[in-house]
């Protein structure tokens, strides 16, 4: 009799553990209900799950919508198994968020000190604020600047995607960045008139590459490289820029 308890005993602890090691996934809901399951497909409006009722496993599916985040260990244990290693999220959540940035770039002989509100989601952040902007020499182009002309306001807006990574905290992105601002120069008018105060609208343009690193789940610190110009919107290439620039972030919750 004894024996044949132990050997019940055994048979329902293992198929509990069984049923419990394909249950690695959760959803977290709106209300912040926690669901234990497991994640089986995810679209652009639903996750479709499985999870254990009385030892039967039942087939579910819930609106993107009604959910804050989830945590797919299914999917990550599976590429592991398939590739050596895992590829971690950059962002769980499905919900946009609000972050600050602080910016400056170098983009010789420019450099722009830049505040930023930006909204971000997923790998996905758009970006835009005011851009102050300095010369470091008296020319622009083949325009000559005055030393008192030398500082403008303007704006600064781009796209940036983050790269999922196979580190916790560091992340590769790709990057779109324009600034607008005015140029004042000084024309030359002829041997008598002399110079005459002009001023146009420089639209400049920024492709790079860089790295930023979670300090926490609210500030993280960036910096990249890239090539600019200063002829207009997608990259026209007229005058070449080297372009650089470091930031923080701070993310509201």
């Amino acid at each position: 009799m004894k024996r044949q308890s132990y050997i019940l005993l055994i048979l329902i602890l293992t198929t509990n553990l069984a049923f419990g090691q394909n249950l690695n996934d959760q959803i977290i809901t709106n209300y912040s209900d926690t669901i234990y399951c497991k994640i089986t497909l995810i679209n652009d409006q639903n996750i479709f799950y499985t999870y254990q009722k009385k030892k039967t496993e039942k087939y579910a599916n819930i609106s993107l919508q009604e959910i804050i985040s989830y945590n797919w260990k299914s999917k990550e244990i599976k590429l592991q198994n398939q590739y050596g290693e895992k590829l971690i999220p950059y962002s769980p959540t499905n919900k946009w968020r609000i972050g600050l940035d602080y910016v400056q770039q170098i983009n010789y002989p420019i450099s722009h000190s830049i505040l930023i509100l930006n909204l971000n989601k997923r790998n996905h952040n758009i970006y835009m604020g005011p851009n102050y902007t300095r010369l470091f020499n008296n020319y622009f182009g083949d325009e000559l600047i005055n030393n008192y002309d030398k500082n403008s306001i303007g704006i600064n807006f781009g796209y940036r995607y983050i790269v999922d990574s196979k580190w916790e905290k560091t992340n590769f992105f790709l990057q779109l960045d324009f600034s607008i601002y005015k140029v004042k120069y000084l024309e030359y008018q002829g041997h008598f008139i002399g110079t005459k105060d002009k001023e146009k609208v420089i639209i400049e343009n920024n492709g790079s590459i860089g790295i930023n690193y979670k300090m926490s789940n609210r500030i993280e610190i960036f910096g990249g490289i890239g090539i600019g110009s200063p002829a207009g919107f997608f990259l026209m290439i007229e005058d070449f820029l080297p372009h650089s620039f470091i930031g923080i972030e701070y993310r509201f919750e």
